[in-house]
């Protein structure tokens, strides 16, 4: 997919069953708050659920095989554009 300067990009998918969930019910509080549940795959790999969207995180592949698979932004690259939003 290609963005052209000045265009923003889809919306990412959400998950429609979201505020529908039992947990959430269970949960719900009145106030800011955020839930988010984080699953641990294989290597560097996470899969983080928060407010409906899932984000996927890994590690730059290294030359000495430490490192993860490449297949998402590290920890260190979300957090950064945490701080520009």
């Amino acid at each position: 997919m290609t963005v052209e300067p000045n265009e923003l990009p889809p919306p990412m998918p959400r998950d429609p069953n979201y505020l529908s969930t039992p947990r959430f019910e269970r949960e719900h509080r009145s106030g800011p708050h955020v839930i988010a549940d984080v699953i641990l795959h294989e290597g560097q790999v996470k899969e983080g659920r928060v407010q409906g969207y899932t984000i996927r995180c890994d590690e730059a592949v290294r030359p000495d095989g430490s490192g993860g698979t490449g297949t998402g932004p590290s920890p260190l690259g979300y957090f950064t554009s945490a701080i520009g939003f």
